[in-house]
């Protein structure tokens, strides 16, 4: 049993915490910092290239791997991000309504459809039978919106 948690007072789960917490802490002190290196800092789209500080830095560089010089904080690159096309937020909300009232179209038209067949089987009348045709147009109609909205690119609004 782990000697922590033999005490179980208050002040031995606070102390068990505390324990725990510290263990933690230093754990992460004596793992390197793998997002200093500079492999991940060529694959990081969102942060510059940042200098660690000589005290960090290695003692023998390699030659093909030469150790990052310091440069103070008013040095630091900036980060630019590219310019990109301003997307038509509300041109997306009309194509999410749309899509919405295709859906719920589609699925009164299906369930209508049903309906008017299970009457047809029922009673054996074909007198509503220009009624499944035209329910079943709509859920045809309906499902050719869904799946053209469903594959629409994101509207950009024109520069």
């Amino acid at each position: 049993m782990n000697e922590l948690s033999a005490d179980p007072t208050r002040s031995g789960v606070r102390a068990r915490r505390e324990t725990v917490r510290d263990e933690t802490f230093a754990r992460r002190r004596a793992r390197p910092q793998h997002y200093e290196t500079p492999a991940w800092l060529e694959r990081s789209f969102v942060l510059p290239v940042q200098p660690t500080p000589e005290s960090a830095a290695p003692e023998s560089a390699a030659p093909d791997n030469p150790a990052p010089r310091h440069v103070p904080a008013r040095e630091w690159p900036e980060f630019v991000r590219p310019p990109s096309e301003e997307i038509d937020f509300a041109a997306v909300v009309r194509r999410a309504d749309a899509y919405r009232l295709a859906r719920r179209t589609a699925l009164f038209a299906l369930a209508l459809t049903t309906l008017i067949l299970g009457v047809i089987v029922l009673t054996g009348s074909t007198a509503v039978l220009p009624l499944v045709v035209v329910s079943a147009a709509g859920v045809l109609v309906s499902g050719t919106v869904l799946v053209v909205l469903s594959h629409a690119p994101l509207p950009h609004l024109d520069a």
